[in-house]
């Protein structure tokens, strides 16, 4: 399941209980297209690109891209129930809080946001889930203290996150 990822939700020892503040990130120049999964294609910041922890790393078991430690999409079969319905089973069944959730558009297609609280930390996540030619992707997010902000100063994770759904499934444009 989507969750399969949890291990990311998990990652951060810190306990946020707010969504992170946003601050100006650098200009997001660099692009990163999966391999097997054309649809799995997004802008991120450029300094992330040589980072060994937080340049996108791909996993085949899920098929997972991670950038850094607290950013994940998974690739899996589509299920058969509706998202709404789908992201409520599989967040109560990994023992995730949601707060509240939506209807959104990603690359012009409908999908379901879930903002939820995760751990003992009660820590702030957000998940957007979103199926494409009966491939259901997840872009997930987990607020924790192991970030690449600490890494590169001049980003923050969360607007990182917010631009990656922006321009989740995007054509490589220049920015």
């Amino acid at each position: 399941s989507a969750f399969a990822l949890a291990g990311v939700l998990f990652l951060g020892a810190g306990c946020q209980t707010q969504p992170p503040v946003t601050k100006n990130s650098e200009p997001v120049s660099a692009f990163y297209q999966h391999p097997r999964y054309p649809f799995i294609r997004f802008h991120y910041p450029a300094s992330y690109a040589n980072d060994s922890v937080c340049a996108p790393q791909v996993s085949d078991t899920p098929d997972t891209v991670r950038l850094g430690n607290t950013i994940a999409i998974t690739a899996e079969p589509a299920p058969k129930m509706n998202l709404q319905a789908y992201a409520a089973q599989e967040f109560k069944e990994h023992g995730l809080n949601i707060e509240t959730s939506k209807e959104v558009s990603i690359a012009g297609i409908k999908g379901w946001q879930v903002m939820y609280r995760a751990g003992t930390g009660n820590r702030y996540g957000e998940a957007v889930l979103v199926i494409s030619d009966g491939t259901l992707y997840t872009i997930n997010f987990t607020a924790g203290a192991f970030t690449c902000a600490a890494r590169h100063p001049e980003t923050d994770e969360f607007p990182v996150y917010q631009d990656m759904v922006r321009t989740f499934g995007a054509e490589k444009t220049a920015r």
